[in-house]
């Protein structure tokens, strides 16, 4: 309503303007036709300023309305993310197999998948622990296993050589199936006898406590030759049960 009194008034303002103006000209003339043309101009003006004023309420109603409209035409974003499971999924165990407890010490003992047993210490006999330690090997002639007196015991891959040690762990033997006896290349303490592929090598981790030298020696388990490697400890350091293999 203040909108359209205030545009009345100046309407009326401009009408008046008119009319005076043609009524202070020198020469007396018919001044309606001229009061009805710049009425019609004054009108004309006005109705495109109305016009142009809807027409930019209207962009300013459409306009935001197209773009929010063009926004919710994207697709939406995914919100409703599936949730990772915590907990896998079950999966079976697999199931290990397991070699069959001997039944007799006469035949090799096989392990899966082909493998079998060579060598076995148990230690001292819980019956009679002031027995001497034994170990079990396998004889390849009788396709049995044989007792020997020793706590530790190798057999060669091929062949009737058994790499065992002293009763009290110390000194490197070798150990003939075939005759039973035994011969002893080292007489220091050693560890962790071991073979070579062909049998024709043993290879032994040397400690002495006394004199704290450590290494390894090559042992020909034929002739009963010896050639010792110690290792400098100072540059190369060892806190713990080193072996050599």
């Amino acid at each position: 309503m203040d909108g359209g009194v205030a545009m009345s008034d100046h309407l009326e303002r401009l009408l008046r303007t008119t009319v005076a103006d043609l009524a202070a000209e020198s020469q007396p003339r018919d001044l309606m036709p001229q009061v009805r043309a710049r009425a019609r101009r004054i009108r004309l003006v006005h109705r495109t300023g109305y016009l142009a004023a809807a027409l930019t309420v209207v962009l300013l109603l459409v306009v935001p309305y197209l773009a929010v409209s063009r926004n919710h035409g994207l697709t939406p974003p995914i919100t409703n993310f599936p949730t990772p499971s915590l907990r896998p999924s079950p999966t079976a165990t697999p199931s290990v197999p397991v070699a069959p407890a001997p039944t007799s010490l006469n035949a090799p003992v096989a392990l899966l998948p082909g493998w079998v047993v060579t060598a076995a210490t148990p230690g001292r006999s819980a019956a009679d622990p002031a027995s001497p330690p034994r170990s079990w090997v396998l004889d390849r002639r009788t396709r049995g296993y044989v007792p020997v007196p020793y706590p530790t015991a190798v057999l060669a891959p091929s062949g009737f050589l058994v790499a065992v040690t002293g009763p009290d762990g110390s000194g490197l033997g070798v150990l003939d199936l075939r005759t039973r006896k035994v011969s002893w290349p080292l007489d220091k303490t050693v560890g962790n006898p071991q073979w070579s592929p062909d049998g024709s090598r043993l290879l032994v981790t040397l400690d002495d406590k006394a004199t704290g030298a450590h290494g390894f020696a090559v042992v020909d388990p034929v002739s009963g030759a010896v050639d010792p490697h110690m290792v400098d400890r100072d540059k190369y350091r060892c806190n713990d049960n080193c072996e050599f293999s």
